[in-house]
């Protein structure tokens, strides 16, 4: 980013006058992002709990 284009959008340092976002691809509906998302969760959710099981099986010692 030249200091030209800093001047030129008035010395803003917003990312959004930088870079374009249309790369021609559709995003998915919010509701579609926001299920996706909570799968994850659940899905890290389960994952730390095993990880948790498996420190206390062990006493927190690596064998």
């Amino acid at each position: 980013m030249s200091f030209d284009e800093i001047e030129d959008t008035e010395y803003s340092l917003n990312y959004k006058d930088y870079i374009e976002f249309d790369n021609g691809e559709e995003l998915p509906e919010p509701e579609e992002l926001l299920t996706e998302l909570m799968s994850l969760q659940e899905l890290m959710m389960e994952s730390t709990e095993q990880v948790m099981t498996e420190i206390e099986e062990n006493g927190g010692q690596d064998d």
